[in-house]
């Protein structure tokens, strides 16, 4: 299992480091133009030269529960 460290940053950010990408949620309440709220995770990773790639999973109330119901299966067949 390779080495994991989590941490909160001081504007409540959870980061998730790994030996290779960076997953984080922004710690402020990200709301659309509407201000429905929603989480985004982001995934960050070194890319060409001093470039990062980021990818982002935007989750809405409406979703919010399916997608934990789905993501732990998903970790659950990791444990195997």
């Amino acid at each position: 299992m390779s080495d994991m460290k989590i941490t909160v940053t001081a504007t409540g950010s959870l980061k998730v480091e790994g030996e290779v990408p960076l997953f984080d949620n922004d710690g402020n309440r990200l709301e659309t133009r509407e201000g429905k709220p929603y989480l985004r995770i982001t995934e960050s990773r070194k890319g060409e030269g001093d470039r990062f790639e980021r990818n982002s999973i935007n989750v809405f109330p409406e979703d919010a529960d399916e997608f934990m119901e789905h993501l732990s299966k998903m970790v659950s067949k990791l444990n195997r």
